[in-house]
């Protein structure tokens, strides 16, 4: 059986925003098999000086909701939240003298595929991001998530 990946970009713009999008699978694909999720913030990020020491957003911080469901059926089969952290990045270089963000800034968390199984019903897969960093830090903040959906095909 071969594996394809298809990719879905889908870009951020205001805070809280919502968008909705569909992944287009191939009509011989026999099973999902897996999920990656990465972030690219082409924005600078303000930052409440309380918020650079407090903990929680220091050591992980939620990006967007994500959620997945087929075109036939109404009910989710993938939901998440899309975390980064700043632990990784020493003497928060995150940030700019100035608290702006250094851009572009590349998702830190380790890019590894969620496993997934799932057997689709349709050629389609629904889904919706909603934004969260912009709604914490109450900015616009632009960015992109880029989707890649692990698909095993029928030979």
């Amino acid at each position: 059986m071969k594996t394809q990946i298809v990719t879905e970009v889908v870009s951020i713009n205001s805070i809280g925003e919502i968008k909705h999008f569909e992944l287009r699978i191939p009509e011989n694909t026999n099973q999902l098999t897996g999920i990656e999720c990465s972030v690219r913030i082409t924005d600078a990020v303000v930052v409440n000086p309380s918020l650079q020491y407090d903990a929680d957003f220091t050591t992980q911080f939620k990006i967007a909701d994500i959620r997945l469901q087929g075109a036939k059926q109404q009910t989710w089969f993938y939901a998440v939240s899309i975390k980064d952290s700043l632990k990784p990045i020493d003497n928060l270089d995150f940030f700019t003298e100035n608290m702006d963000m250094n851009l572009p800034f590349e998702f830190q968390a380790k890019h590894e595929k969620e496993v997934l199984t799932i057997f689709p019903t349709s050629t389609r897969i629904k889904g919706f991001i909603k934004d969260a960093i912009g709604a914490t830090l109450n900015q616009a903040i632009h960015y992109s998530i880029t989707i890649c959906l692990h698909v095993q095909l029928n030979d």
